[in-house]
């Protein structure tokens, strides 16, 4: 049943039976402009507490609150990727959460890369990886789809992958230009800033456990990147420039003005 007050994402009723529960991922609209299916499985072993997810011709097996590998979803001739969360299991009450699907970088079904060839070439030296211009899901941590932890988890999985394609790329740049984009710290400091700041207004709602647990993320988050930086700077010669470049920063926002309405 589609529950349709929620914004940002897709939530379905699932039916949990004899440790089994057959559901579809939803895809693209296909003939007739009907979204297409992707049908997945989901195996619970009640002694190991361990889940075995099946999507198409894959299977993996997680535990309680782990991530699976990317697992590409088949949507006829076309295909995506997706990560699947095993976030709730109390006797007969699961929640499943699902990324939101990504292009599959090793079948792209529309240039995201330039040269096209590029995104497959990384595919297959590193395997899948987030292809989302906006990886990591803002909408199911705001909509209480995903808790704090499951949005962390996901951030730094992305996080690894975009490491492994830099280290690839610098390795492979004698000579020249080489950028890559790390946006772990905006997503974390967007999701985490209210813990920062003790008269935040959104920090009233949260209890005093929850607000020491998160106050040292975004504070930690800077510390991994430093750690980055100094990795980075370890494989350099002397006559490589290094820069390291921000976007922009973060502050309070209390007030905002609608400048065209105001002119």
């Amino acid at each position: 049943e589609r529950k349709d007050k929620h914004i940002g994402g897709q939530q379905y009723q699932v039916r949990f039976k004899d440790g089994r529960i057959e559901s579809n991922l939803t895809g693209p609209p296909g003939k007739g402009g009907h979204a297409m299916k992707c049908p997945f499985t989901v195996e619970l072993d009640a002694e190991t507490r361990r889940a075995r997810f099946t999507v198409g011709s894959e299977t993996c097996e997680v535990g309680l609150r782990e991530y699976t590998p990317w697992m590409v979803v088949p949507f006829g001739s076309i295909t995506g990727i997706a990560r699947l969360y095993l976030q709730t299991w109390e006797a007969e009450h699961v929640e499943i959460y699902v990324t939101p699907i990504n292009i599959n970088p090793d079948q792209p079904v529309m240039p995201i890369s330039h040269p096209f060839v590029y995104a497959i070439y990384l595919a297959k030296l590193n395997g899948p990886y987030a292809t989302l211009g906006l990886a990591e899901d803002t909408w199911a941590l705001n909509e209480g789809v995903i808790d704090e932890d499951a949005f962390l988890k996901q951030a730094w999985l992305y996080f690894e992958e975009r490491k492994k394609q830099l280290w690839d790329v610098l390795a492979k740049t004698k000579r020249g230009f080489v950028t890559v984009v790390f946006d772990t710290s905006d997503r974390i400091s967007h999701m985490f800033y209210r813990f920062t700041d003790p008269a935040h207004p959104a920090l009233a709602r949260e209890g005093e456990e929850r607000r020491r647990r998160y106050a040292g993320v975004i504070e930690d988050t800077y510390a991994k990147l430093d750690g980055l930086v100094g990795d980075l700077r370890a494989k350099l010669d002397r006559d490589t420039l290094l820069m390291v470049i921000s976007d922009h920063g973060f502050t309070n926002f209390r007030r905002g003005v609608n400048l065209n309405a105001w002119l």
